[in-house]
């Protein structure tokens, strides 16, 4: 793995806005490709890795950070992997010293994106993941973003990771923009399998 890559010549870096820009940097682990377009993000609690897009930049006024316990972020880019269009996610680790149930968690993505429902849930080796989707109307009649969301929870402790990525809708009308959301849920749902939790019991 890479060493002090914040501290590299940016010209010696990939020329995508994760390596350019002087935040971002800082949570890249590697230069090397885990997959084409995407590179490691290692979190600065050093509780958790995942995927991330090499065309998005962290907002810095954004972050927040108290510690190895909790830590929220947001990245935004122009060019959305399936549709090309505006998008951002947000992310929002904890690491419970004590078991927190997995409903109040669910229910603090699903009022952030105003939803009323149930949730997919779909294992790995070592997560679980709850997933959902739904639209958020701009005005109430017309869709403003596709939105794709969820929990990704360690298996072995109580490290959590909530996941709301949203693909906005620039021509707002009420059929929508026309976008393959199988496939957008496609590719959202291998970024939330991406997330890896670092070893380590509940009691940390």
């Amino acid at each position: 793995m890479e060493k002090d890559i914040s501290k590299m010549n940016p010209n010696k870096l990939p020329d995508v806005p994760a390596f350019q820009d002087d935040f971002t940097r800082e949570f890249m682990g590697a230069i090397d490709e885990v997959e084409e377009g995407f590179y490691l993000f290692q979190s600065m609690t050093g509780k958790y890795t995942m995927m991330y897009p090499g065309n998005a930049k962290m907002q810095k006024t954004y972050y927040g950070f108290t510690g190895e316990n909790y830590e929220k972020l947001r990245f935004a880019g122009g060019d959305e992997e399936i549709t090309g269009a505006v998008y951002t996610v947000d992310l929002s680790f904890k690491h419970n010293k004590d078991t927190i149930r997995l409903d109040t968690h669910l229910s603090v993505v699903s009022m952030g994106i105003r939803y009323d429902g149930d949730f997919e849930k779909i294992e790995t080796d070592d997560t679980e993941i709850y997933f959902a989707k739904n639209t958020l109307p701009e005005d109430g009649k017309t869709i403003g973003s596709y939105n794709f969301f969820g929990v990704v929870k360690s298996k072995e402790s109580n490290k959590t990771l909530n996941y709301t990525y949203m693909v906005y809708c620039e021509g707002r009308t009420e059929k929508g923009c026309g976008y393959d959301t199988e496939a957008i849920e496609a590719h959202v749902k291998k970024l939330m399998k991406s997330v890896t939790f670092e070893p380590g019991g509940r009691e940390e």
